[in-house]
């Protein structure tokens, strides 16, 4: 352990940006690249995955594929004129304000987005001229497919199951919750407008409050 230790060589801090209603968080992950080949840079981590079996374990390191995944999502950006991209943005907001789909992280999110694109190119003619709503249904319609399979494959490790840890009643709560977003545009759209009221009268309390 010492000799690992002693040569351990942290090439990188990846810095995570997260806005939080109206906050915005900031995480300093220290990082060490293990393939660093020109545009598939992958890294190992000393950040917890919500779901390990030991997620508060201080001894494990986790696989990290961030730019090979945002190399991607630029990639659908270019092809779509930013559709599916506004489209994830909509559906992370969703499953941030929506009291059932709390626990449901970001990286599953991310990891069906990156699926549903995968999927996209190979099967659906023309999915480039999508707009923003269809695209937003696929988003939606691929997540709920996913958590109702009860699988969901790591993208680039498929043989990891980002799933496996996580409870059947769990599982099913998003499901079930996720499959009637789906069959109810309006109430996705009531969701998101009531969140947009709280987010402008608390900013507006603070304004107010600042100024006294």
């Amino acid at each position: 352990m010492r000799c690992f230790k002693d040569r351990l060589q942290f090439q990188r801090v990846i810095v995570v940006a997260v806005m939080c209603d109206d906050c915005l968080r900031v995480n300093l992950i220290p990082a060490c690249a293990v393939s660093s080949r020109p545009g598939d840079v992958t890294y190992v981590v000393a950040r917890p995955y919500a779901y390990d079996i030991d997620a508060t374990s201080d001894f494990l390191w986790r696989l990290s594929t961030v730019e090979r995944e945002s190399r991607i999502l630029d990639q659908m950006d270019r092809s779509d004129r930013g559709a599916r991209r506004k489209a994830y943005r909509v559906l992370k907001a969703l499953v941030r304000v929506e009291p059932p789909l709390s626990g449901l992280n970001s990286y599953l999110v991310r990891t069906a987005v990156l699926h549903a694109f995968d999927s996209m190119v190979d099967l659906t003619p023309r999915w480039q001229r999508h707009t923003v709503v269809a695209a937003f249904g696929d988003l939606l319609g691929e997540l709920a497919t996913r958590l109702a399979d009860g699988h969901m494959p790591h993208f680039f490790y498929r043989r990891y199951d980002l799933l496996e840890a996580v409870s059947p009643r769990l599982l099913a709560r998003w499901r079930d919750r996720l499959r009637c977003l789906a069959s109810s545009p309006g109430e996705v759209e009531r969701l998101l407008r009531r969140r947009t009221r709280e987010l402008s009268i608390r900013r507006a309390t603070r304004s107010t409050d600042d100024q006294h």
